[in-house]
């Protein structure tokens, strides 16, 4: 990412002021340096090593930031989340107090509340930092408690006559401070997940910032700055981006963290799928679709789901039902993972269990992941020696996704010990699904899987696939299969496999093989015309 300034390093900053012995032209050297915007990193780094910490250099992400927020122009910065955004128009502001720069500054959050929040911490800098009072003097007023004198989260006034107000989102009107307008206003993470669902909501917070916020800044100076990350794909900061400019940043860029001193990409891939802790305790992840709209402002709306997530949720089930008047069966599907690359795609094995004679589907284990096709043959087989009364086990068998399938008859036929298998029963009822095997109709490698999975839908729409609350893999992949939010879809091509195994043969799908027919049969079961 291009810049426009040249950045001094804190390193050769730190070095010349060090060779300065005499403490007051070591202040005076620090007043002048940091002056201009330019230096705004080193006047992070120097004041606040509590907040902007580690020994590196300030990383490009943040001067590419550091640029933007000190511009005299309109604009938006769309960042990650965590990534230090809200730090960094701190620090900016503060830097406006202490030169004097911004007569009257207007901050903006999502509620009040937040604002004091942000308010607070900036006021307990000017009240306890050592530092920036031994070069800028006591900024903080005489008899604070007094109701004349403005500090509070609120509103406070320093001694050298700056004023900094906060406004929640939607609220209030104008700004007008001793008849001084706002010259800067900080739109900062305004916009939450309830308003952005609401297109009156989004209506009415365009019209606020535009009628009123916008008017209210100074005729000549004014400028104003929206901050945070894209939560919806209608969410204002990226109209306001779109139009007026700034800076747009995702976590990872071109493969590589934009932060890597702190945010190191392997560490984000944890913050996305999880994680074992060294105790064996497994850290849950955000997830593919929650990460895309946090750190990498790439969110889905709710409306490109097919599947709607109430049909998964109002189903979701801890407990298998128990019915004494029917058997309960069992099939278990692999979709494996062809290649044993750090890029490849995943494996992922469904065990399914349904009552004859009923129509509803229970996901009662299911695995995922990478491995070799060794190991996922072994798996596959311990999963079977788990579940002994699964009639059929499918192992899709199409290209590359042969070795399996061989790999698993090899063992049956007794030529093979595969690792961590133990038991003399070797008679897995080992079923191919492919173009070349025995199931070749059910799932052509050349039939979109978004089509196959649609044959499916009418009997999730009715309530009758259900799911354990742990496997939000799987919803994940079920509400978003077919979008760009999916990095993998195995889980739920493994599920289609098992599905198809179970009502092969029964009479009691109900399915429909058309999206038209679909769409039809959902609107019928639910009385919707």
């Amino acid at each position: 990412m291009d810049l426009k300034f040249e950045h001094p390093t804190f390193q050769k900053w730190e070095t010349d002021l060090n060779r300065e012995t005499d403490s007051e032209k070591q202040k005076a050297y620090i007043y002048d340096t940091l002056q201009h915007k330019t230096n705004l990193h080193i006047f992070g780094k120097y004041f606040f090593p509590h907040v902007i910490k580690g020994d590196y250099e300030t990383p490009n992400c943040h001067l590419h930031l550091i640029e933007f927020l000190t511009n005299r122009d309109d604009g938006a910065a769309i960042f990650p989340r965590g990534f230090a955004k809200t730090t960094w128009e701190k620090i900016d502001t503060l830097h406006d107090v202490v030169y004097k720069l911004e007569p009257v500054i207007l901050y903006i959050s999502g509620t009040l509340q937040d604002a004091g929040f942000h308010f607070e911490s900036i006021k307990i800098e000017f009240e306890n930092n050592d530092r920036l009072r031994g070069v800028y003097g006591d900024l903080v007023p005489k008899d604070t408690f007094r109701e004349s004198v403005k500090w509070t989260n609120t509103h406070f006034e320093t001694t050298n006559g700056v004023n900094v107000v906060a406004r929640g989102a939607n609220k209030g009107r104008g700004v007008n401070i001793k008849n001084q307008r706002p010259t800067k206003a900080i739109v900062d993470d305004a916009e939450n997940d309830e308003q952005v669902k609401s297109i009156l909501r989004r209506r009415k917070y365009h019209e606020w910032l535009y009628n009123v916020i916008m008017p209210s800044l100074d005729k000549e100076r004014g400028r104003i700055k929206l901050i945070g990350t894209i939560i919806h794909p209608e969410v204002e900061i990226l109209k306001f981006y779109k139009a007026k400019g700034g800076i747009f940043r995702k976590a990872i860029e071109d493969e590589q963290s934009i932060w890597p001193e702190y945010w190191a990409h392997s560490d984000l891939m944890r913050v996305k799928d999880g994680y074992t802790k060294e105790d064996g305790t497994y850290v849950e992840g955000l997830g593919t679709r929650t990460f895309m709209q946090e750190y990498m402002n790439e969110p889905t709306n709710d409306e490109l789901a097919r599947i709607k997530a109430e049909w998964i949720d109002e189903n979701v089930y801890t407990v298998l039902p128990t019915n004494r008047e029917y058997i309960l069966r069992k099939c278990i599907a692999i979709d494996p993972q062809s290649g044993e690359s750090d890029g490849a795609d995943e494996f992922a094995v469904t065990v399914l269990g349904w009552y004859t004679g009923d129509r509803h589907r229970y996901v009662l284990e299911q695995k995922a992941g990478q491995a070799s096709q060794l190991e996922q043959a072994a798996l596959l087989v311990r999963t079977w020696l788990e579940h002994p009364t699964a009639y059929v086990v499918g192992v899709e068998k199409v290209l590359s996704q042969v070795a399996v399938y061989q790999l698993v008859l090899e063992w049956r036929a007794g030529r093979l010990e595969l690792p961590g298998v133990n038991g003399e029963n070797r008679n897995i009822p080992l079923a191919a699904i492919g173009p070349q095997g025995s199931m070749a109709s059910m799932a052509e490698k050349g039939s979109d899987k978004v089509s196959r999975f649609q044959i499916h839908e009418p009997m999730i729409e009715r309530g009758e696939l259900h799911i354990r609350p742990e496997m939000k893999k799987l919803r994940e992949q079920i509400l978003f299969l077919g979008t760009d939010v999916l990095d993998h879809d195995d889980c739920v091509d493994s599920l289609v496999f098992a599905l198809d195994l179970s009502f092969k043969g029964d009479g009691n799908r109900g399915a429909l093989t058309t999206g038209r027919q679909s769409t039809v049969g959902g609107n019928l079961m639910r009385e919707k015309f």
